[in-house]
């Protein structure tokens, strides 16, 4: 592994703890690097993944270019999604995260929209247009919590109270 590389994504927190604990105190050896699974086969070129979130070491959601967030079990099957929810506005989806309970976040390449879903049903629960109709901008990173949800865009970083009355955007 190149040690510049190392030292640069040490530097900047860039690894979590074990990742780093592994790259500090031993060599990787690439020769063995693999695919350890497909998710899925059916889908058309160029649906591709943009983002990846695990919930647990066999938990994990994908969102993409497809306009589509799953929810893969890799215990059950790389093959096959167990869930599922469509963007209704066909928009590729640049970013997801989850609470770790029932609700997620999606971020679309248009407008500066962002979702939220429950784990539960199929359809979107609400919505936040987070940019003007004049300029549009994916959101490229979002976090939240049950009282806050912070978006990236391109010219801003927006966040929304969930205390108050009506959600708050600055």
């Amino acid at each position: 592994m190149d040690d510049l590389w190392q030292r640069s994504f040490l530097r900047r927190g860039c690894l979590s703890r074990p990742l780093k604990e592994l790259l500090s105190s031993s060599t990787i050896q690439c020769s063995g690097l693999a695919c350890v699974c497909s998710l899925g086969s059916e889908f058309r070129r160029g649906a591709g993944v943009l983002d990846i979130v695990f919930e647990s070491p066999f938990l994990l959601f994908t969102c993409g270019y497809d306009t589509f967030v799953r929810q893969w079990d890799l215990r059950l099957s790389p093959q096959k999604c167990v869930m599922e929810w469509e963007e209704p506005h066909d928009s590729a989806l640049y970013c997801i995260q989850t609470d770790g309970n029932h609700m997620i976040a999606s971020g679309s390449s248009y407008y500066g929209v962002v979702r939220i879903w429950d784990k539960r049903q199929t359809k979107c629960l609400q919505f936040f247009q987070l940019s003007s109709d004049s300029v549009s901008s994916p959101v490229y990173c979002l976090r939240f919590s049950s009282s806050h949800l912070y978006a990236a865009l391109a010219t801003a970083l927006h966040s929304l109270d969930f205390r108050q009355p009506t959600a708050n955007i600055r």
